[in-house]
């Protein structure tokens, strides 16, 4: 120590190493504690990795077994619509002369004319079986297809309605489908195309329909349950209104003979009274605001004997090609 104090170089070289020896110390121990938390961290993820590689994947063939038998049972549905809708796809439909459809149409008007007036059900007087633009004028060749179709599907309408015997047909109004409207216009377009297998063409086809009759209550329901269950056609109902139709019994001074009396009337309700505008152009049913009904009309309600107007917006629906369903591998 003395030399020290005596040599002042050796003094500062000793001071100097007890500085750099104590930074150095201390500079390890932090590295040696950063060291020890990485080092942990390591492990810990090496020891995760080494039980993720121990573990069978996921999915397993047990959730694949899963998987595939649920999309089988889907599948089985999905093949099962379309069986039941089998009847409903049409791929094509082919395009008869203008004079093959118009004696069809007349074919048709006269067997469902027969059939109401044996039943003694009333039709309207500018009645055609729902093809009225029809009855003078030729329908163009491009669009007989659909219309013969659409005869078919409103001759099996008629011919079931007349089988739940109905009082009286009011209307029924059909929409002119697009290809009657634009039979020419659509060829014109079609041959602007290169290529027509690129035209897109839709699943379906809607056609409006709309039909308004007088029948007590249980006729119409079963009608109804016909149409919904009809395995020759596909229609889908958008709309139902019903108004019970006011009716009143012939008096017995009117009955000659005596005895029971005669059935009831409908009254002389015309069909704008029955029926009011919608603010659409269609025709709408109005319903009252408020009913009082009697125990004789409440009772006939519960057996459904209420005489009633029906209005059903409904939809004749076709599919012309089905969606391709993919494999399950």
């Amino acid at each position: 120590m003395e030399k020290a104090k005596k040599n002042p170089f050796l003094l500062t070289l000793i001071i100097i190493s007890l500085i750099v020896g104590g930074g150095a110390l201390a500079y390890g121990f932090v590295k040696k504690s950063e060291f020890v938390k990485k080092n942990k961290t390591y492990k810990s993820r090496v020891n995760e990795l080494d039980q993720m590689e121990s573990m069978e994947g996921y999915p397993n063939q047990e959730n694949i077994n899963k998987l595939k038998d649920s999309l089988s049972s889907y599948r089985g549905k999905i093949e099962g619509l379309r069986s039941a809708l089998q009847s409903s796809t049409i791929t094509s439909l082919k395009t008869i002369p203008s004079s093959k459809f118009a004696s069809n149409l007349v074919k048709a008007n006269k067997r469902i004319k027969a059939l109401y007036n044996e039943k003694g059900i009333l039709l309207p007087e500018d009645w055609y079986c729902g093809f009225e633009k029809y009855r003078t004028v030729p329908a163009p060749r491009a669009a007989t297809g659909i219309l013969n179709y659409q005869l078919g599907a409103m001759d099996w309408l008629h011919t079931t309605l007349a089988d739940h015997n109905p009082q009286e047909l009011l209307n029924i109004y059909r929409k002119s489908a697009n290809a009657e409207v634009n039979a020419g216009e659509d060829m014109n377009k079609k041959s602007n195309y290169r290529d027509k297998s690129k035209l897109q063409i839709p699943y379906s086809v809607s056609m409006p329909i709309q039909l308004t009759f007088i029948g007590y209550e249980e006729n119409a329901r079963s009608f109804l349950n016909a149409l919904i269950r009809s395995n020759e056609y596909l229609f889908t109902i958008d709309t139902i209104k019903l108004k019970l139709v006011e009716t009143k019994a012939k008096s017995e001074e009117n009955n000659e003979g005596g005895g029971l009396p005669q059935e009831q009337e409908s009254s002389d309700e015309s069909l704008d009274q029955i029926f009011e505008s919608e603010g659409n152009g269609e025709g709408g049913l109005a319903l009252p605001d408020k009913l009082e009904l009697s125990d004789e009309k409440l009772f006939n309600q519960v057996l459904g004997q209420e005489m009633v107007a029906v209005f059903i917006d409904l939809n004749l629906v076709y599919f012309q090609k089905q969606a391709e369903l993919p494999e399950i591998k």
